[in-house]
């Protein structure tokens, strides 16, 4: 899997060390006469990087020196005697910014390289990947899928790349560690991000495989990893243990209380006890004495992560006594 360099909108002073980092490199390089003007141009010292970095919230100091950066073509053909003082200045202004940039330890600073699986694992609708063993391209049109003959989840479903999808037969069903290279980027903007959040939250798991009673019950991982952060998870237990139903247009909980007439006679044949989890158009009802069950392997995990909030797990969870 290629290697990406990601500048995001999280953490400017990140953002700047990176951004110094990469105009004193590139600056050292012309000095050195290690790489040619053209090439500082198309790598950073461009109108648009200026804009770009501008949109993040770039100190306009660091700016200025992209814009700096920019104009070297210019000592070039006007006054070539010049340029290496220029380039020189430009050199000493970047590093007298990073020196005066707050001191930060390294478990402080994010990672600027990632590899795709270690950040966004999972990618957006349209991408267009290569997969191990398989010649043709494959582009990506669904994600989460669950095979109704194994009953195993899979990360993606994909179609021949130019081919689409012409046939259930030429349909592929995938994880994403079988991909060995990102062709084309499919289309990825907030509303995505937000929807991978949701489907994906995987970086403090409370549930997994090992806690669920049988694979029928994996709806369960899924819908309470996704309130995995402090404070959804505890506003999710809160409605379930007084059975209210909680959830988003992606994940819900919901019980027969919660419905309306309309609801009731249209979508259900018959009542249910218990609560009807949903995750993405899938569902599956429980009963209580086994969402409690869950709930409470849940809790102890989330206690493992967060054990200052004991106490108010603990009063929260006395409710369903």
């Amino acid at each position: 899997m290629d290697k990406q360099l990601i500048i995001t909108d999280e953490g400017i002073v990140n953002n700047i060390r990176l951004t110094l980092t990469l105009i004193t490199g590139v600056t050292k390089l012309l000095k050195e006469k290690a790489m040619r003007i053209e090439e500082a141009e198309t790598l950073l010292f461009s109108p648009y990087s200026a804009k770009c970095l501008e949109a993040l919230g770039i100190d306009c100091s660091i700016i200025d020196l992209i814009r700096e950066g920019c104009e070297l073509e210019d000592f070039v053909s006007l006054i070539p005697e010049k340029l290496d003082d220029a380039i020189k200045n430009m050199l000493n202004k970047s590093i007298s910014i990073a020196k005066a940039l707050p001191k930060k330890s390294p478990q402080q600073n994010k990672k600027w390289i990632n590899n795709p699986s270690d950040m966004n694992k999972y990618l957006p609708i349209g991408s267009v990947v290569l997969l191990e063993q398989v010649d043709k391209k494959i582009m990506i049109y669904s994600r989460r899928y669950c095979d109704a003959v194994s009953n195993k989840i899979y990360d993606y479903v994909g179609c021949f790349y130019p081919e689409g999808g012409i046939g259930k037969e030429y349909t592929m069903l995938f994880n994403h560690d079988r991909i060995i290279k990102v062709v084309s980027l499919g289309y990825n903007d907030e509303t995505n991000v937000e929807f991978s959040k949701k489907l994906f939250a995987k970086e403090q798991i409370l549930i997994n495989k090992k806690d669920i009673k049988s694979t029928e019950d994996a709806i369960m991982i899924d819908s309470i990893n996704c309130y995995c952060n402090p404070c959804s998870f505890k506003d999710m237990i809160k409605c379930l243990v007084k059975k209210t139903g909680f959830g988003d247009k992606y994940v819900y909980f919901r019980f027969w209380d919660d419905l309306d007439v309309y609801d009731r006679e249209y979508f259900y044949s018959d009542s249910f006890e218990g609560v009807e989890v949903v995750f993405l158009g899938n569902s599956k009802i429980f009963k209580l004495h086994e969402l409690y069950n869950y709930i409470n392997i849940a809790s102890r995990k989330y206690l493992e992560l967060y054990p200052d909030e004991k106490e108010e797990i603990s009063n929260i969870l006395n409710e369903t006594q």
